[in-house]
């Protein structure tokens, strides 16, 4: 079973945080070799964290809405963060699709699917959250069809 593939699963398909939940403080790998600690953003200030793939279709559509987002409200103090994952062996393949869509935010490995799992176990991608800056997911949102945008946009605004 690949990642997000819940056939079968209808038990874990909706499991892990809904809006109103405390979302969870995670550290990983980024690309770069650092280690990227989200307890330093969460209660502090709003955040959108998104899981994805290098080879999820839907995750590549929704990515230059996310960096279009993200050069629109940064500097409103908004953390993005991008949470990859991609197992090990394709880390050469997160970092050029990474490249090739301008992120410029930090990209998080989670080769094993632990943060993924502790957000959303079972979950298919891309899967996107708004959290408030008191820590409170106000927005969570599975899969990707154009216009999705508009309603995060609206969750980023109300945060």
């Amino acid at each position: 079973m690949q990642w997000g593939d819940t056939a079968g699963r209808a038990d874990t398909a909706n499991a892990g945080l809904e809006v109103g939940d405390t979302a969870k403080p995670f550290t990983g790998l980024l690309l770069d070799g650092q280690t990227y600690d989200f307890s330093k953003t969460l209660g502090h200030r709003p955040a959108v964290v998104v899981f994805w793939a290098s080879w999820c279709k839907p995750c590549l559509l929704e990515a230059p809405h996310l960096v279009a987002l993200h050069d629109k409200y940064s500097a409103q103090g908004v953390e993005f963060v991008s949470v990859s994952i991609d197992e090990e062996q394709d880390r050469a393949a997160v970092a050029e699709t990474v490249a090739e869509l301008a992120i410029v935010y930090p990209v998080v490995l989670d080769e094993k699917g632990t943060i993924l799992k502790s957000y959303a176990a079972g979950a298919s991608i891309p899967l996107t959250f708004v959290v408030g800056a008191k820590g409170n997911v106000s927005y969570r949102h599975q899969n990707y069809s154009a216009g999705d945008e508009l309603p995060l946009e609206e969750a980023i605004q109300e945060s």
